[in-house]
């Protein structure tokens, strides 16, 4: 008897794992996701404006670091399935305060006269560090390693981008950021250099994802009916769900919350 499945959410966590789950096993997947559209924070929707035209809106994230070449891409290339993307050109970081372009202020000068020997960058600290020896930093925070990058009270204008970029990435100050996390999710942004954004939206993504649950035979509950009142545990063991309006229950070996 094939295993029941129930996935709370439809982000890029719940909808991802879904799809994954769908094509490498047998098992009956249902999807419950209390809004009424797809994605979570990475979401979108169509609205008209006062003139009869359609735009996309989207929920949360705007851009992706590796588009279809990190791990989103990854995901719909072990489905067998594939978006369009729209890459933006010579990806950044661009940050733009009150007028000012952070990254050309960082940029440094060549001087004229007697050349001296630069400092390796951040950047090339960060494409040029292998993967394992990230590990290390993990306990630290970013502002740390930036200050002994850089020095006390130098490099401002860098720290502030890095820390900026820690904001956009994982919704964290530089003082809660694990610097090894961020030095492998940069990393990896820096040496694939695919930044972009999905055709359709960022909903396409996730509702991509939810597409090939439903083509496996899974089940997609959104709005009323996918609201999860309780997981139900009874002796240490997962029983399944009560959801929807008449708080039914859905049977389930494994529950993804």
């Amino acid at each position: 008897m094939s295993p029941k499945i129930v996935i709370i959410g439809s982000g890029i966590g719940g909808s991802g794992i879904g799809a994954l789950l769908a094509v490498s096993t047998n098992a009956d997947i249902a999807l419950f996701e209390k809004n009424t559209i797809l994605g979570g924070r990475c979401a979108s929707y169509d609205k008209k404006d006062d003139q009869g035209r359609s735009w996309k809106f989207d929920i949360g994230c705007h851009i992706f670091s590796t588009c279809n070449r990190g791990p989103l891409g990854e995901i719909l290339h072990r489905c067998g399935k594939s978006l369009k993307w729209s890459y933006t050109r010579n990806p950044g970081p661009r940050v733009n305060v009150m007028g000012i372009e952070l990254s050309s202020v960082t940029k440094t000068k060549k001087r004229k006269g007697k050349v001296k020997k630069e400092k390796k960058s951040f950047t090339d600290f960060v494409r040029s560090i292998p993967i394992e020896e990230t590990d290390k930093y993990d306990t630290i925070p970013l502002i740390d390693l930036l200050n002994d990058f850089y020095g006390p009270n130098r490099g401002e204008i860098n720290k502030l981008m890095y820390s900026m970029q820690a904001g956009v990435m994982f919704g964290t100050d530089p003082l809660s950021t694990s610097a090894g996390e961020f030095l492998r999710c940069i990393g990896d942004n820096a040496r694939k250099m695919s930044m972009g954004y999905p055709i359709g939206g960022t909903g396409a993504i996730p509702e991509a994802y939810c597409d090939i649950i439903v083509e496996k035979g899974g089940q997609i509950y959104t709005g009323k009916n996918g609201l999860v009142k309780r997981i139900i545990v009874e002796d240490n063991n997962v029983k399944g769900v009560e959801a929807g309006p008449d708080d039914k229950f859905f049977e389930a070996d494994i529950v993804i919350a």
